[in-house]
């Protein structure tokens, strides 16, 4: 299969959108770079690369061929080919020392080197210098790679992240397979995302200016000043305040960076009188040591982004300027990558300066990025391996970076004090307690073992998307340690008061649910009203504030500690639940999702030893599905709880061994393989995903006193069809353990969210919980169809693909339930084969029903099927009888499954 070649879009020209031009097309991609700018000027300060940036620097001018270790490993070597330090004219930084600031004395001193895994110190670069240098490579070319294409003064106005579009402020448009944010914190393509914004300006600003080395050498003090900074990332620091100072320029320049704390309440702004920014510098640093003080005596005023090259290069400028600039971060975002879009630099994390850490961070993004997008390593379709990738890329970077960012305002040395901060927590929680442990996480790291090890563990696990079962089971050799830890909680916050009385039939029936003012259109858009629904329980004020109460105290146990979900890391599997004649149905579905081609594992849980059936250990493991008795779990507690029907579905999804699931209904079965699902959008953003059903909400105002939801919201959501939900347990941990809490107490809950609603029972409990936790979720757009004519009593649920509108599911929850002894037919109930082929490409219909002969005349044997077992109901006789009078022919004469063989399994595998 031929390389993938990607159309890729940057936008923003800065150092980090041009090293990631550079690197990704000569990692074998088309790249186009949006600027809107035409670079008529180019200043700055220095910026700061530590040893993992330098690293990446440095690998940019390797030998292709010079470590080509494996077919992965070779990936890393043809980032930025003939990137030229000379011409860069970094200083080394090959060590971090902190002093006092009134006294000089020094605090801690250490070399970078040894804190290094490749014995690399960092480097500080002029940021003009470092930036003429990418520009340069963009610009470079060759017939041996290729060369981005540079678009000036192209500014973009909106970004569609879905089909990768870049909207410009012009009118045109440009469209690819993949868009890069490197447009810095006030990021366009980040806006897109439609997230919450997470920029927050610093209580602090910085007074920031350049000097010339010739300027400073020539007064003896500066001298005493330059021998404590040489080769270092010094800083001095007194109070609240800290002066940074390093060299860039091959030594040629001083960078000097003063920040001070300001009240955002109070603030005015940053000053911008040159004179009065100089008079404010000197009076808040004035009790700082004379030589330093002298050092800032030495700048002159300047505004932001003033023309610094002429002044540089001009031997004769005796002093530079300075500039109070404002601060900005940003909070961990919770996705790096949305869509067709992924972020980097400053536009992912925007951070504070303390550390000097936003430069090789940048770099670090942007090596992952092009080991991750190699084309040598992309095969396939090409917008779900960009996806797949994007989504191996946000989960290397995106715990890295939130530990980055908490430390970034961290002073090195000043972990342990500040570790009772909410940042000092973050770090503590990654094991920094001390400098040398924080320079060690941040100077050790090794972004091509961890990008190299991150694309073969994806690659991998796309191979085989989740490791087969071994005996003995995660379940079956010992009770849950999660259970002893959980049930507890349940207990503690039990509904002190009675369940609200159930409302009488006569109210239900002058309320009809079914009615066009309630009930969603099937393939319509939604009738939503806003007013909430009638109230039609009982309850005092005493027993809804006990109810409320009780709620709070669930919720703020799950915010203090909630329990840990077990399951295994990175797997990915399907989760059902049966017993009794659900058996029969649920395997027929089996073989529907096997048809599919999909190669998921399945967990079946039944709710007790009296449910196991020999098909357990006989036909089961042949569909690479097995049981799990949740009883046996829920041991080694003095709690008990009775686990009822509904309840199932929730315990099965704790109690899972996956990561990630989709739970199906015994007889829910999908038409195209799920693996999709977990790969893709929305799943990859929300981790849960949820599909409606046709009703609105009729839930009791009572329902919104309790949990504090807004009865607008409730009321203006569907109900969900609970039949299939998509969930990382990862992510959504706490939003399963309070859908647990309303399960537990279903008699309290189960009234309170649907009043004898279609439906009642767990399939509103899951949305509510995640609202309640303010969790992100995601609700398919498209409203379920009819398979058939429901008043005919045979039509199933149609539930859709959540990224566009083909059908997916198809839910049997009418009609025939997969069993012949439901209901005898004699005609078709899915509509036609015409119809059936358009919307499936197949005819569904058939091919269930030739299932459903061949389990119920083969040697499988069910201790009920819809009355007893198979000899004493005559299941096989009358299933073929169906399947003759519906199609006309006899089942012998059938070829089931012969429009598509990948991944089907026929009649010579069931027996």
């Amino acid at each position: 299969m031929a390389k993938i070649e990607l159309d890729i879009i940057v936008v923003g020209a800065g150092i980090a959108g041009l090293a990631a031009a550079v690197s990704l097309s000569r990692a074998g991609h088309n790249v186009t770079v949006l600027e809107k700018s035409k670079f008529k000027l180019e200043a700055g300060f220095m910026i700061a690369i530590g040893p993992t940036g330098v690293n990446v620097l440095s690998s940019l001018g390797e030998d292709r061929e010079s470590c080509i270790e494996s077919r992965i490993s070779s990936l890393t070597n043809t980032f930025l080919i003939g990137f030229d330090f000379a011409r860069g004219r970094p200083s080394p930084t090959n060590f971090v020392a902190t002093y006092d600031g009134q006294t000089l004395e020094c605090g801690h001193h250490v070399d970078v080197r040894s804190q290094s895994k490749n014995s690399n110190g960092a480097m500080t670069f002029y940021r003009p210098d470092l930036h003429s240098e990418l520009l340069r490579l963009c610009m470079l070319q060759s017939s041996e790679y290729k060369s981005p294409k540079l678009l000036l003064g192209s500014e973009v106005a909106t970004v569609d992240i879905n089909n990768a579009t870049a909207i410009l402020t012009n009118g045109s448009s440009i469209s690819g397979d993949l868009i890069i944010g490197a447009d810095g914190e006030r990021s366009l393509v980040k806006a897109a995302f439609k997230e919450p914004d997470t920029l927050r300006q610093a209580p602090y600003r910085i007074f920031r200016a350049i000097v010339s080395t010739e300027t400073l050498v020539e007064d003896e003090r500066q001298r005493h000043m330059l021998s404590l900074t040489t080769s270092k990332f010094a800083i001095f620091q007194k109070g609240t305040r800290i002066l940074s100072w390093f060299e860039g320029r091959d030594g040629f320049l001083q960078d000097l960076e003063a920040g001070y704390n300001i009240s955002l309440d109070e603030d005015q702004g940053p000053e911008t009188d040159p004179v009065k920014v100089k008079q404010k510098m000197l009076h808040i640093f004035s009790d700082y040591h004379p030589s330093i003080l002298a050092a800032l005596q030495f700048v002159v005023l300047f505004l932001r982004f003033p023309q610094l090259n002429a002044i540089l290069t001009n031997s004769n400028r005796k002093a530079e300027r300075v500039s109070d600039w404002p601060v900005y971060y940003s909070t961990p975002l919770s996705h790096l990558h949305k869509g067709r879009a992924v972020l980097i630099g400053d536009a992912a994390h925007s951070m504070l300066p303390t550390t000097g850490q936003g430069g090789t961070q940048s770099l670090e993004d942007i090596c992952a990025l092009a080991i991750f997008l190699h084309s040598d390593s992309l095969k396939g379709k090409r917008e779900r391996q960009v996806e797949e990738r994007l989504a191996l890329f946000e989960e290397l970077r995106k715990e890295r970076m939130a530990i980055v960012q908490a430390g970034s305002g961290i002073m090195f040395g000043d972990e342990e004090r500040l570790e009772k901060t909410k940042w000092g927590q973050v770090l503590k929680r990654a094991g920094i307690r001390d400098g040398e442990g924080h320079l060690r996480f941040l100077y050790q790291y090794d972004i091509f073992e961890e990008s190299r090890k991150g694309l073969e563990e994806g690659m991998r696990a796309k191979a085989r998307l989740i490791p087969e079962f071994k005996a003995p089971s995660l379940w079956s050799s010992k009770p849950s340690k999660f259970w002893s830890s959980f049930a507890p909680l349940l207990a503690v916050a039990a509904p002190k008061c009675s369940p609200p009385e159930r409302p009488p039939r006569n109210a239900i029936a002058q309320n009809r649910f079914y009615d066009s003012h309630w009930k969603l259109r099937s393939g319509e858009s939604w009738l939503i009203d806003e007013f909430p629904f009638p109230n039609l329980l009982n309850m005092n004020d005493s027993d809804l504030q006990s109810m409320h109460d009780s709620h709070s105290l669930f919720v703020d146990l799950l915010t203090i500690k909630a329990p840990t979900l077990e399951y295994g890391k990175g797997t990915k599997g399907i989760v059902t639940s049966a017993g009794g004649s659900y058996f029969p149905v649920l395997i027929i579905s089996i073989l529907m999702l096997r048809r599919s081609g999909s190669t998921l594992p399945i967990e079946v849980f039944l709710t007790s030893p009296s449910e196991y059936e020999a098909l357990c250990d006989s036909a089961l493991p042949s569909l690479n599905a097995k049981c799990i008795v949740l009883s046996d779990l829920l041991i080694d507690t003095p709690h008990t709880f009775t686990i009822k029907t509904y309840q199932l579905k929730i315990f099965a999804m704790l109690f899972s061994s996956f990561e990630e699931l989709l739970f199906l209904d015994a007889d829910n079965f999908p038409i195209y393989p799920p693996e999709d699902l977990f790969l893709s959008e929305p799943f990859t953003t929300h981790h849960l995903v949820l599909w409606p059903d046709y009703w609105t909400s009729t839930a009791s105002p009572y329902f919104s006193t309790i949990t504090g939801l807004d009865p607008v919201i409730i009321r203006t959501r569907p109900t969900i069809e609970a039949g299939q939900i998509l969930v990382s347990k990862k992510h959504h941990t706490k939003t399963l353990l309070l859908a647990a809490y309303y399960n537990v107490y279903s008699e309290h809950f189960y009234r309170m969210i649907s009043q004898g609603g279609p439906g009642e029972g767990d399939k509103d409990t899951f949305a509510p919980a995640a609202m309640v936790l303010n969790s992100t979720f995601y609700t398919v757009e498209f409203p379920p169809m009819n398979l058939g004519i429901r008043a005919a009593g045979g039509s199933a649920v149609i539930q859709y693909d959540p990224s566009n509108a083909r059908p997916f599911f198809i839910h049997a929850s009418w009609g025939m339930k997969l069993n012949a002894l439901k209901k005898i037919e004699t005609v078709r109930k899915w509509g036609s084969e015409e119809k059936s082929r358009e919307m499936f490409g197949m005819d569904v219909e058939r091919a269930v029903w030739g299932y459903m002969v061949q389990v119920a005349c083969n040697s499988w044997e069910f201790a009920d099927w819809g009355g007893g077992n198979k000899s004493l109901t005559g299941v096989c006789e009358q299933s073929r009888k169906c399947f003759s009078d519906i199609f006309g022919v006899e089942w012998e004469d059938e070829g089931v499954g012969e429009e598509r063989e990948e991944g089907f399994y026929g009649g010579e595998g069931l027996t």
